[in-house]
C-alpha cells in the first residue's frame, strides 16, 4: 500500500512514517515477550516456583501495558492524521 498509494517510503506522510514505527516496535516487543519472560515463566510454573512465576507475570503485565499504550498512540496518530502538516 505504501508504494501503490504514496509512491514509496520516501514520500509518507510523517504520520504514517511514525504510525510504522510504532507498529514495528509493538512487533519488537511482542516477540521479546514470547521469546523471554514467557518461556520463563513457564519454566517457573513447571518448576512449581511460585514466587519466580509472580515475577515474571508480572514483567509480562507491565510489557503488555506499554503495548497497549503504544496501541492507542497509534490509533491517535491515525485519527490524527489530517492535522499533521
Amino acid at each position: 500500500m505504501v508504494f501503490i498509494g504514496y509512491g514509496g517510503f520516501a514520500v509518507l506522510p510523517s504520520n504514517i512514517s511514525l504510525m510504522m514505527t510504532v507498529g514495528v516496535l509493538m512487533a519488537a516487543i511482542f516477540t521479546y515477550i514470547y521469546g523471554v519472560p514467557w518461556q520463563q515463566f513457564r519454566r517457573t510454573v513447571a518448576r512449581a516456583d511460585w514466587p519466580g512465576a509472580e515475577h515474571r507475570i508480572r514483567r509480562i503485565r507491565q510489557l503488555v501495558g506499554l503495548n497497549l499504550l503504544l496501541g492507542l498512540a497509534t490509533v491517535v496518530l491515525a485519527a490524527a492524521g489530517a492535522y499533521f502538516s
